[in-house]
């Protein structure tokens, strides 16, 4: 885990989960979405948004992902020039246990969180890409 980077109390249970073989959605295309959010509190286990009261937004990864390799995972979303138009202070993943994953600026289940300042994206195309390392 990079330092700041949390598990969130939720992500621990999912992760607990799908390594017990009891969980019915795993982190793939249908079911996650990375999120941005402008708030710059320090990450917490607890938390379950990127906001706190002002903006987020969650977008479906791009086609072709998420990419395993190894004892990592890569996950990747894109932005459009119209997509989160305010200050990039957090990311995380989130996961829709229905599988119909949308972009939106209403979080599902956060399973992490770090805090990091990308600075104001103001249009233009940005890209996140996360790559999660098991060791």
């Amino acid at each position: 885990v990079a330092k700041g980077n949390i598990v969130t109390t939720d992500g621990q249970n999912r992760a607990a989960n799908l390594l017990a073989g009891v969980a019915d959605v795993p982190l793939d295309s249908t079911a996650v979405r990375i999120g941005v959010g402008d708030d710059n509190t320090a990450a917490s286990a607890s938390d379950t948004n990127l906001s706190g009261d002002g903006d987020e937004y969650y977008q479906v990864l791009d086609a072709t992902y998420p990419q395993v390799s190894g004892n990592s995972i890569t996950f990747r979303s894109t932005y459009s020039e119209t997509d989160a138009n305010f200050f990039w202070e957090s990311w995380g993943i989130d996961v829709d246990d229905t599988q119909t994953v949308s972009a939106s600026a209403t979080p599902n289940e956060l399973f992490n969180r770090k805090v990091f300042s990308f600075g104001e994206k103001t249009g233009g195309v940005w890209t996140l890409t996360v790559t999660v390392s098991l060791s």
